[in-house]
């Protein structure tokens, strides 16, 4: 079993929006997917100006970073000009463009990752979990209210967003118990700066 991150890549906010998604296996950890998002920000910036962004192509030139790859039946069934690379392993990335391969991916996923490229914004509300449990140096766990809304954080704030991710600028602390999407027992993670 791993740490399985999806990454949805949607021209709007709701699931019917997904443009394109990419599994990773081994990814579900807040780091990683701040280091997604950021990538696929930094591509969205340099490819702003390209007019057809409500495309699966567009979505695809986002997610693929290095050895991402496409399934077999996907390369089979896609039918436009850009070429799909295979897939090199689950732990590279597995990108689905289709209703069937999408929808597997969000099954398998322990933790989903949001770009909604139409509103420039990173929906970060499921990537709060799995992470190690730090405390500050009297050893108890302080709550503080984040000035961040989780669900929308503009590609502009992302930068600063993710300086949370390191020790001397925040870290999460449980919030309270609850059940994962998946039903298992968890936290609920609260952001503390």
């Amino acid at each position: 079993m791993g740490a399985r991150l999806n990454v949805e890549i949607r021209y709007g906010t709701s699931e019917e929006d997904v443009l394109a998604n990419c599994y990773y296996h081994w990814d579900a950890y807040s780091v990683t997917a701040a280091d997604h998002a950021e990538s696929i920000i930094e591509k969205y910036n340099e490819m702003k100006e390209i007019e057809d962004k409500d495309t699966p192509e567009f979505a695809v030139k986002l997610l693929i970073r290095e050895a991402e790859g496409f399934p077999e039946e996907e390369r089979t069934r896609y039918t436009g000009e850009m070429e799909l690379p295979p897939v090199a392993s689950r732990n590279d990335g597995i990108i689905s463009i289709f209703e069937k391969g999408i929808a597997e991916t969000r099954l398998n996923a322990e933790m989903t990752l949001i770009v909604d490229i139409l509103h420039e914004s990173i929906n970060f509300e499921q990537c709060t979990w799995f992470e190690k449990i730090p405390s500050n140096p009297e050893g108890e766990y302080v709550l503080l209210e984040s000035k961040w809304d989780l669900g929308r954080i503009s590609f502009k704030e992302f930068s600063e967003f993710k300086k949370l991710w390191y020790p001397d600028e925040g870290y999460l602390v449980p919030k309270c118990h609850g059940l994962t999407r998946k039903g298992e027992p968890g936290y609920m993670w609260e952001l503390v700066s």
